[in-house]
This record gives C-alpha cells, sequence and structure tokens, in this order.
C-alpha cells in the first residue's frame, strides 16, 4: 500500500484583467432537430442579442 500525503497550499481564484470578453450565442432550437445558427463571436454583446433578436423573428425559434 502506498502512502500519500496532502498538504493544504493556499490559493486564489481571479478574473484575468488582460483576458478580452468574448460574446456569442447558438440556436439550440429547431423543427424537431438543431437549427445551429451562430451569431459569431464579438467583444460587445450587441451584435449577438440583435441577431438572435432577428433569428427569433424570422424562424419563431426561442431558445
Amino acid at each position: 500500500m502506498t502512502r500519500r500525503r496532502f498538504r493544504h497550499v493556499p490559493f486564489t481564484i481571479e478574473q484575468d484583467q488582460t483576458a478580452e470578453r468574448a460574446h456569442q450565442a447558438r440556436c439550440e432550437s429547431g423543427d424537431g432537430t438543431e437549427c445551429g445558427v451562430e451569431s459569431g463571436t464579438h467583444s460587445d454583446p450587441g451584435p449577438v442579442e440583435e441577431r438572435q433578436r432577428g433569428h427569433t423573428q424570422e424562424t419563431g425559434h426561442r431558445r
């Protein structure tokens, strides 16, 4: 039998301030099949929300 010793090491979890935010969406709703339409990646959520709003109006997909 092998013995193991674990030592407590203090650590912190922090958000990486140098990382850029990325917003994107993918439609998971379709007529019995996955739609799969993607919004693309944007640094601002506005274009993603606008694309999803338009897609919902065009197709009626709500998820």
